[in-house]
């Protein structure tokens, strides 16, 4: 019951969910590392939308479905480290409908449709 599998752009590791499992430890977010042989998939603490920022750092959106706005994180999957990129700011535009975002190729902005005007914005993000 693999979900949304999202190689990074190098094709190293692998992002991944699981839903619907039997057991309700196998559910969540998962990343895998695909360049190694009997590496063991570590569950990620967050569970919402992802994106890659490049080879090594994952964009995250955690599910909180009643915010006010939307929270960008960001995984540094080298170190484990989490950093919060864009925070929820009440009368922020940030508030992703549907899922529908994209990071660039550079990693260095974002664009998403709003829930609040259903115009497409773009976001720098800082390195």
């Amino acid at each position: 019951r693999l979900r949304n599998a999202i190689l990074s752009p190098d094709g190293r590791q692998l992002a991944y969910y699981m839903a619907g499992a039997r057991d309700p430890e196998l559910n969540g977010m998962w990343l895998l590392r695909i360049d190694a042989p009997n590496v063991e998939p570590v569950k990620l603490g967050f569970f919402g939308a992802f994106r890659w920022r490049d080879a090594d750092r994952l964009f995250f959106i955690p599910l909180k479905a009643d915010a006010p706005s939307t929270e960008l994180w960001q995984l540094d999957t080298r170190t484990g480290r989490e950093q919060l990129v864009i925070p929820a700011i009440p009368e922020s535009p940030f508030k992703i409908a549907n899922g529908d975002w994209d990071v660039s190729a550079d990693g260095r902005k974002i664009a998403y449709l709003s829930a609040k005007d259903r115009n497409v914005w773009v976001a720098q993000l800082p390195d």
